[in-house]
């Protein structure tokens, strides 16, 4: 398995379609949205922390944390990667990927001269997760300690949910039958998290 490390790919003259969140100055929730050319979430937030992690074949993930207005928001998305063909309806698959999440908990958001910043730690991990997909089933599914991954197969694509710390989120991803890629965001009460994973098959 390559490694996989933290890559800012610059996309070119690939144009990705968007995806749909508000046109207002202040989101109020988080979720999916589109990238930027360099890899970045296009959505206007401040205080935000970023994590770009899209290799050269644009496989992976990016996603950022930050406010809008007073709100803490998180938003992910995937790399534009699509898988030639989809898996076979078959079988299973085990993948090793890697991961990354971040997360605001426990963090106040405290207003100085009417702007707004985060105060207290801003959680980010790495790590390492076995994914296994039920072909026949259509499932893949995975937990460490920290992170929880249950999906459904439609075709390449992924959809979902993740437990991370206690807190939940939606998934959404793609698959082929040696890659694959997911990106997820979440909330629950005044904490957010988001983050993604890409892993190859391995062998059981």
């Amino acid at each position: 398995m390559r490694i996989f490390g933290l890559l800012i790919l610059v996309f070119g003259l690939w144009a990705c379609s968007k995806s749909s969140f508000p046109d207002a100055a202040q989101f109020t929730t988080g979720g999916f949205a589109s990238l930027k050319a360099d890899g970045t979430i296009d959505v206007d937030l401040a205080d935000r922390t970023d994590g770009i992690y899209i290799d050269g074949n644009g496989q992976g993930f990016s996603y950022v944390l930050g406010l809008s207005g007073p709100n803490l928001v998180a938003f992910a998305a995937q790399g534009p990667w699509q898988p030639a063909v989809a898996p076979p309806t078959t079988g299973k698959i085990r993948f090793q990927t890697q991961y990354a999440v971040a997360a605001y908990a426990n963090v106040a958001v405290i207003e100085t001269g009417g702007v707004y910043n985060v105060q207290g730690i801003k959680k980010r991990q790495n790590g390492t997760l076995v994914l296994d997909a039920d072909l026949l089933n259509g499932t893949v599914t995975g937990k460490d300690e920290n992170l929880s991954v249950s999906a459904t197969i439609s075709g390449t694509d992924l959809k979902g949910a993740v437990s991370y710390l206690g807190m939940t989120g939606d998934l959404q991803g793609r698959i082929s039958e040696d890659v694959v890629q997911g990106a997820f965001s979440g909330e629950m009460g005044a904490d957010v998290f988001a983050g993604g994973f890409r892993g190859e098959a391995i062998s059981e």
